[in-house]
């Protein structure tokens, strides 16, 4: 065991150190610890996605401690308690004994999804920050602890259909029939129809789109894609960050630089080295104001953005790719620059 453990820590450690997680000088940490947490009535409380029982207040951030176990579980479960209430033998010593070790892990783990905020019905009852404080600095990774929540929510169940099912283990058709009627109940309990994600997904209107073929002319030619303003998200960077950028406008020129094999200046991270960000979004901005552009570079402005540009057009080619302003050095000769050109801004 102790051999296992140490290579599996050391294959963790592995991948967490080459994928910079470690190593590179960036806090592990991260805010929120305490705001994403779950709430004491978390596995009976079905925040909206039940047809029988009512949605139950909750804190701001708390959906990362959701844990509804559906009302066929609950059920279940009354009658659960009902077979331990008048039949105390189910619960033999001997049958206990082997899930102490998982019962310990599955309530610490609970215990720490309920965060330095314990809340009851979204409000606070007790505060344990004074707990928490002293080892912030290793548990500020795991901000959204609510979602350590979920082992009980899966031991819950497990226990409830275990003792069913060792006390009517003599009557295999008993056991079959509740255990139906527990999954059509859970079905029927649901309000969110399955797979509506992916259905509200691809039935809404995509405000920005990508034509993947009018890049194709960029394929080898270039190293870099900035977007400008850049849209660095995850630090507390506002001068890296322009009001109303959404997700659709960056991650379609996200993939498509990924599909060209060059560099990209935006995303989501989850770590963020705030003073190196800073510095590379005060550099671009004045590089911009200046008039210097790279010619191994594709820049796509914003449109809010365009005034900025506008003083150093005759430095620049640039055309509109789909939804995109873009733009390239007007030294650079080459088909992707022919194509901007086909393209011109009126």
């Amino acid at each position: 065991m102790v051999l296992w453990g140490g290579v599996y820590g050391a294959a963790t450690l592995s991948v967490f150190t080459a994928l910079g997680y470690i190593g590179s000088g960036i806090s592990w940490g991260a805010n929120g610890f305490g705001e994403y947490s779950a709430d004491l009535l978390t596995l009976v409380n079905p925040a909206g996605t039940s047809r029988f029982l009512p949605a139950l207040p909750v804190a701001p951030g708390q959906y990362e401690g959701f844990g509804y176990v559906g009302s066929g579980v609950l059920v279940l479960g009354v009658i659960g308690m009902a077979i331990i209430w008048y039949n105390p033998s189910v619960l033999r010593s001997r049958s206990l004994k082997a899930w102490v070790p998982l019962g310990i892990c599955v309530a610490l783990l609970a215990i720490f999804a309920l965060s330095s905020r314990v809340t009851f019905l979204g409000k606070p009852i007790l505060t344990l920050g004074h707990l928490y404080r002293p080892f912030m600095d290793i548990i500020a990774p795991f901000r959204t602890s609510g979602r350590f929540v979920w082992p009980l929510h899966y031991l819950y169940i497990t226990a409830i259909v275990a003792i069913w099912i060792s006390y009517c283990q003599s009557s295999r058709f008993i056991v079959h029939a509740v255990l139906i009627v527990v999954i059509v109940i859970q079905i029927f309990d649901s309000r969110v129809p399955f797979l509506r994600w992916y259905s509200d997904y691809h039935q809404r209107k995509q405000p920005f789109t990508l034509q993947i073929g009018d890049w194709k002319h960029a394929n080898g030619l270039y190293k870099h894609m900035v977007l400008y303003p850049p849209q660095i998200l995850g630090g507390t960077l506002p001068e890296c960050v322009m009001p109303g950028f959404e997700q659709d406008f960056y991650v379609p020129l996200a993939y498509q630089a990924y599909r060209l094999k060059v560099t990209f200046n935006s995303g989501y991270f989850a770590r963020v080295d705030d003073n190196k960000a800073r510095k590379y979004c005060q550099e671009l901005h004045e590089q911009i104001q200046a008039g210097q552009f790279a010619d191994d570079t594709i820049y796509v402005v914003h449109n809010q953005y365009w005034d900025l540009i506008g003083p150093h057009i005759s430095k620049l080619s640039c055309g509109r790719l789909s939804d995109y302003i873009t733009c390239v050095s007007s030294l650079r000769n080459d088909a992707f620059r022919d194509f901007l050109e086909q393209r011109k801004l009126e």
